[in-house]
């Protein structure tokens, strides 16, 4: 979970950077709640058909909020420090580099 928070802070913020971006707190904080957002989403869906279908494989409530607190504690700070990380490490060169004689 922490591995998987930093590659998304740091590759979510060198996007930003690269379109322009200027804050890092931004980037951090989009990384650290967009994606998980959307997963947790799915996956409450998808749970709540699976209670009013009366399934066997309902996922108990108290296990979620578990996980929930495990990704406020881990995922969340490295996120930011995935960030942080690429914000202070890029450099503010254009990607291709352009031949300045005119052919």
């Amino acid at each position: 979970m922490v591995l998987g928070g930093l590659v998304n802070g740091y590759f979510t913020a060198r996007s930003m950077k690269y379109f322009g971006a200027s804050e890092w707190r931004f980037a951090a904080s989009v990384a650290a709640v967009a994606l998980p957002l959307y997963i947790v989403g799915t996956f409450c869906l998808v749970d709540i058909i699976e209670y009013f279908e009366k399934s066997d494989q309902i996922f108990p409530f108290t296990a979620i909020v578990l996980f929930f607190f495990l990704w406020l504690i881990f995922n969340v700070p490295a996120s930011y420090y995935g960030a942080y990380v690429a914000f202070k490490n890029s450099d503010d060169k254009a990607p291709l580099k352009i031949n300045s004689v005119r052919r």
